[in-house]
């Protein structure tokens, strides 16, 4: 989540696929509850902003790639 907060703050395509991977290795430590979190978690992020926007260009077919790969 830390990673995906500093590609929000800088636009750095490198912090959201460091998220991706994260969230991939996430995803065989603890199950399908690491995306189900992250998603709650950026949904309420997106909701106290008032930025709707934040939840489309979160997703990255390079970074949905690199989950895959993992």
């Amino acid at each position: 989540m830390l990673a995906w907060y500093a590609w929000f703050e800088s636009g750095t395509k490198g912090y959201l696929v460091g998220f991706y991977a994260a969230l991939a290795l996430a995803t065989l430590a603890k199950g399908p509850v690491a995306p189900f979190l992250a998603t709650l978690i950026i949904g309420l992020f997106a909701i106290a902003q008032r930025g709707f926007s934040i939840i489309t260009k979160s997703v990255s077919a390079l970074g949905i790639a690199i989950f895959c790969l993992v």
